[in-house]
């Protein structure tokens, strides 16, 4: 199972690094555009996120439209344990979370069935933990990123995405 996800984050990477910035940009603007749109956006008074690296889907107009709005913004505080803080730079508590009626995580993949692959170091498989129930779990994935047709290797402690923004499409997962 490990050699497998490996290899498909390997790949992904790959690809995004193949990316230009125009492209990025653009499919970056278009998946904000489609979040922003989305009603689970618009309900959402509080709401974890995170600082876009380079190479995933830029996150700053997300972020600033939630905090234009006045939307309580949680980012990850940094570090190997899971933490929050608020964008004015005050540390939260993991437990915050369950406050978060919206989660966007990073991921490299998500298939059909909701299960996310990140990175590989298991900071949001511990940061989910304390999520609320009814959160709406999400990733944003850049055109091709999206599995539709295969399914990843999911593990116990998998908190399954709810749904993927896309640059061209909103995809609900198929949750049991």
């Amino acid at each position: 199972m490990l050699e497998v996800k490996q290899m498909l984050r390997q790949t992904v990477l790959q690809q995004r690094k193949l990316l230009s910035n125009t492209d990025r940009h653009t499919q970056s603007e278009q998946i904000a555009a489609n979040l922003i749109s989305h009603p689970i956006f618009a309900d959402a008074k509080t709401v974890a996120s995170y600082i876009s690296w380079t190479t995933e889907p830029d996150t700053s107009e997300i972020n600033l439209a939630l905090a234009s709005r006045g939307s309580k913004l949680l980012v990850p505080a940094g570090g190997l344990s899971p933490g929050w803080k608020t964008l004015e730079g005050n540390l939260q508590p993991p437990e915050v979370l369950v406050n978060a009626e919206l989660i966007i995580v990073p991921a490299l993949a998500v298939d059909y069935a909701g299960t996310r692959m990140g990175r590989g170091a298991g900071w949001y498989d511990q940061a989910l933990v304390h999520r609320h129930p009814d959160a709406n779990v999400i990733a944003l994935l850049f055109e091709g990123e999206y599995l539709p047709e295969q399914l990843l290797p999911r593990e116990s402690h998998d908190v399954p995405i709810k749904l993927v923004i896309t640059p061209h499409q909103v995809h609900k997962a198929d949750l049991p």
